[in-house]
């Protein structure tokens, strides 16, 4: 679901309305990720694919990245957002994501002030030799 709605509410929440979806900016990618229940706060970069087929991931731990070969935020079909859970010197931006529960949200927002808003549905975790690329 997409609001374009502002994240400066004294909740902290971006208002949410079921049922209401609006396109995503013409021009420009999404340049950020913000989960308030993890406090995660990250810029997001591009990913594509490395030379084997698989999904690359983000060149440092404190960012999150999300696939330009599919569906940009807020487009119908689904996006891929990932990022490091650790690195060698500790706790990368996804460190916490295993405490998301159904109902929680993650926003990405654009540089224009768009917000594209998902509710947590579901959680699995896997071992990063078989993360599903």
């Amino acid at each position: 679901m997409a609001s374009a709605a502002s994240s400066s509410d004294a909740g902290g929440e971006v208002p949410w309305t079921p049922g209401v979806v609006q396109p995503p900016p013409a021009d420009g990618d999404p340049w950020g990720v913000w989960i308030p229940r993890l406090g995660v706060e990250a810029s997001l970069a591009g990913l594509g694919l490395d030379d084997r087929g698989a999904l690359d991931v983000p060149d440092r731990p404190e960012i999150a990245g999300w696939y330009v070969g599919g569906p940009r935020p807020g487009e119908v079909g689904p996006t891929v957002v990932a990022g490091h859970v650790d690195s060698r010197t500790g706790p990368a931006v996804f460190a916490r994501l295993h405490e998301l529960r159904e109902g929680d949200v993650a926003h990405l927002v654009y540089r224009d002030g768009f917000v594209v808003t998902y509710r947590v549905r579901g959680v699995e975790r896997y071992d990063k030799d078989a993360f599903p690329t």
